[in-house]
This record gives structure tokens, C-alpha cells and sequence, in this order.
């Protein structure tokens, strides 16, 4: 019986071990957990922008927003396509908004619905 060498042998279990450890389920996550880390209470008064309330007192006020009035007079929130509801408590990550230097706003990077299964 012919022996197989050293190389061969190594590059066979590489393959091996390639392929069964590639086999597994889709990845669920899109965005990294660790970026989405502040808590925030969704504030909004008709008239004015989306503002995030965080824990310790700040306010954020994401630049890509929309309060759209439907036909039976109900304002539909969204940030950063999120829909969200005055005093709705959200996760959020965030960082300043890419405009005028004079500008307050941030982007909203990520969001997460209190309640909502967050993986681990």
C-alpha cells in the first residue's frame, strides 16, 4: 500500500476542515452589536425635528428623518427608515452627521427596537 506524503496529507485536511467548518446557518447580524449601544427615548413634538432624549440627559437629532401626517391625521415617524413612535425607548449608534460644521445632527448607524431579540 502506497503511503500518502506529508503535504498531500495537510492539504487534504485543510479541505476538510474547510468545508465543515463553512457549513452553518446565515448570518443574522447585519450590523456589528457593539456599535448599537445607547439607550434613547423617542421625542417628538408636530412642527419640529425627531429628537433621541439619552439616558443621561443629552438630545440627538438624527439628520436622516420623516414625519409623514397619513389621511386619518396620525404622524408615522421614521429614522434612518425605522419606524418609531414618541416616547418609544430605542438602542441606537451613532456619530455626527457628514454636514455644515455648524450642524447638530447626527447619523444614526444602527437602531434597535426595545424589545426587539437582540442577538448575542
Amino acid at each position: 500500500m502506497k503511503k500518502i506524503s506529508a503535504p498531500v496529507s495537510s492539504i487534504v485536511m485543510l479541505l476538510l476542515l474547510s468545508v465543515f467548518t463553512s457549513c452553518g446557518e446565515p448570518e443574522d447580524i447585519v450590523i456589528p452589536q457593539n456599535t448599537c449601544d445607547t439607550m434613547a427615548t423617542v421625542h417628538y413634538e408636530s412642527g419640529s425635528d425627531i429628537q433621541l432624549i439619552l439616558e443621561d440627559g443629552r438630545v440627538l437629532t438624527p439628520a436622516n428623518i420623516s414625519a409623514i401626517t397619513n389621511e386619518k391625521g396620525e404622524t408615522n415617524l421614521e429614522i434612518s427608515g425605522f419606524a418609531v413612535k414618541e416616547g418609544q425607548q430605542i438602542i441606537v449608534g451613532y456619530e455626527p452627521a457628514n454636514q455644515a460644521k455648524n450642524s447638530k445632527k447626527t447619523d444614526i448607524n444602527c437602531i434597535v427596537g426595545v424589545g426587539a431579540k437582540i442577538p448575542f
